[in-house]
């Protein structure tokens, strides 16, 4: 169920997200400008590189997703550690928890969507394990899970729910804050493969652009085309490649989070 959920929640993010990919193609197609003169070539080439720097920014998108339900599910948790301070339930406190979120974060994020999914599951009297369990699997944030089932045992066998959503919160903070520190040192060397990664085609447009006919025999010959079509597909790839480093740092740093929170 879970492993079906998940690719039902990324088949669904990747639809949503489709109209990334004739943006990447438009700009394949203008970058491939000062590579290759023949218009259908460079038509055909823009329409089948830009997969790679789609996927990657969908990947991409993908872990600021995941970043942002951390923080909402920071603020879950703080609005459950208040409500059942209060006397609440740990149920009705999930019920009261809505609003805030959806004050925080506006009544379209995802965790509040997932919560109205929530009360309506404990109106049908659904146990709230399941009900938790469900509510990771939609949302395919596994780094909430282990938190929500020793939420669902502890209510069952105990009274420390108050204790455990307490060093929730701390985990999350202490998590939020590596997570930013580790960004910020990324971020600098992120921008130096980017720009690593943009220097073909700055260079080959400045040598088409401001040199007299210099690029035409690279134009007018069979190798030289072929040679242009060779180099621009690697500068396309390595962009994508690049991408997907990044993003696949983030889910790496989510799974190695996920592991200390457990």
């Amino acid at each position: 169920m879970r492993e079906d959920a998940s690719a039902k929640i990324k088949r669904a993010f990747l639809i949503r997200h489709l109209w990334i990919y004739p943006v990447c193609a438009g700009s394949v197609y203008f970058l491939s400008n000062a590579f290759l003169p023949i218009k259908p070539l460079r038509i055909v080439l823009s329409l089948t590189l830009s997969v790679f720097p789609f996927l990657s920014v969908v990947r991409l998108l993908y872990g600021k997703r995941n970043a942002l339900l951390r923080s909402q599910s920071k603020v879950l948790l703080q609005s459950l550690c208040t409500s059942v301070s209060g006397g609440y339930s740990l149920e009705s406190s999930f019920i009261t928890a809505r609003p805030t979120l959806e004050k925080a974060f506006g009544r379209r994020c995802l965790m509040a969507q997932a919560l109205v999914r929530l009360e309506k599951s404990l109106s049908a009297h659904v146990p709230l394990s399941d009900t938790l369990t469900e509510l990771c699997c939609r949302l395919d944030y596994m780094e909430l899970m282990p938190i929500m089932k020793a939420l669902s045992i502890t209510r069952v066998v105990g009274n420390g729910v108050i204790s455990i959503l307490r060093n929730s919160c701390q985990m999350l903070s202490e998590l939020m804050a590596v997570s930013s520190e580790v960004e910020a040192n990324n971020a600098g060397r992120n921008t130096e493969a980017f720009i690593l990664c943009l220097m073909p085609f700055g260079i080959t447009f400045t040598l088409s652009a401001f040199t007299n006919g210099y690029m035409d025999s690279a134009g007018k010959s069979p190798l030289g085309i072929m040679l242009m079509l060779l180099a621009f597909s690697i500068a396309i790839v390595s962009c994508g490649f690049l991408l997907s480093l990044i993003g696949s740092s983030n889910k790496v740093q989510k799974g190695a989070n996920s592991d200390s929170g457990t």
